[in-house]
C-alpha cells in the first residue's frame, strides 16, 4: 500500500532475511527481478546485477539477476 511505502519496512524485512540466512550458515543468495521499479530498488540495495536479460519481457522490459555474498552487504536498520 502506498501509505506504507518509504518508511523503511522493506529494508527491515530484507535485513531480517539476511540475518536469518546467516544464522542458518547460508553465506550467499541469488535474487531476480523483472519489475522495473523493483529493479531500481535492488540496484540501490545490491549494486549492479550480475546478469541482465535485455528485452526479456518486451522492448525495454529487462530481467535482472543478482548473486551476492551476504558479508558484502551492509546491514542497516533505519525506520522513519
Amino acid at each position: 500500500m502506498p501509505r506504507f511505502q518509504r518508511m523503511g519496512i522493506g529494508s527491515l524485512l530484507f535485513n531480517s532475511i539476511l540475518i536469518t540466512l546467516l544464522c542458518k550458515d547460508i553465506t550467499e543468495f541469488c535474487l531476480d527481478s523483472g519489475y522495473h521499479r523493483a529493479q531500481q530498488y535492488w540496484i540501490k540495495k545490491l549494486g549492479d546485477p550480475v546478469k541482465v536479460l535485455e528485452d526479456y519481457w518486451n522492448k525495454g522490459g529487462h530481467h535482472m539477476i543478482w548473486h551476492k555474498k551476504i558479508k558484502d552487504i551492509t546491514i542497516k536498520y533505519k525506520l522513519k
